[in-house]
């Protein structure tokens, strides 16, 4: 049994596979530095970089001895734009995140086989949306945010213990 969270496990799970992406593996683009919950802003110096960090947990049914749980995950993902339309650059980001998380990060490639289940921790998981946005400062820089759903199963008395 893990003494840790299990939300924690699969945010842990998902950032191990966000830092597969490197264009050597087939991606748009080679990741420099990726945080949880970063709070200060990305220098230009950083790009291109991913902030993540998981929001609400909900309940979503109870089952004998476990609990079906849902939460979400913002991915921010920045970099460069050189003058490309926004829309472009940040499409090339999100096809990025989403091939990483179909990508077990023993199988990084773009064209490995997909493993869905996040290393068997989760039931399901999808994009549930997708925005661009523009960064800040001196040197403006774009990208997306993108919002994962997650559902999965734990132990109706132990937190720690994730259920398959």
């Amino acid at each position: 049994m893990s003494n840790i969270p299990a939300q924690t496990q699969i945010v842990n799970e998902i950032e191990l596979r966000l830092k597969n992406i490197t264009k050597e593996n087939g991606y748009f683009s080679t990741l420099a530095k990726i945080k949880r919950a970063h709070l200060q802003p990305f220098q230009s110096t950083d790009l291109p970089c991913i902030n993540y960090w998981p929001n609400y947990d909900n309940l979503v049914q109870q089952l004998s001895g476990a609990e079906l749980r849902e939460f979400t995950v913002s991915v921010e993902f920045y970099d460069k734009n050189n003058e490309r339309p926004l829309s472009d650059k940040a499409a090339e980001l999100a096809s990025d995140v989403k091939i990483a998380l179909w990508r077990s990060k023993n199988e990084p490639k773009t064209s490995d086989k997909p493993n869905q289940k996040l290393g068997n921790l989760v039931d399901s998981f999808a994009i549930t949306s997708i925005e661009p946005v523009l960064g800040e400062g001196p040197s403006p820089f774009c990208g997306v945010v993108v919002t994962i759903t997650i559902q999965y199963r734990t132990s109706d008395n132990n937190p720690f213990l994730i259920k398959q």
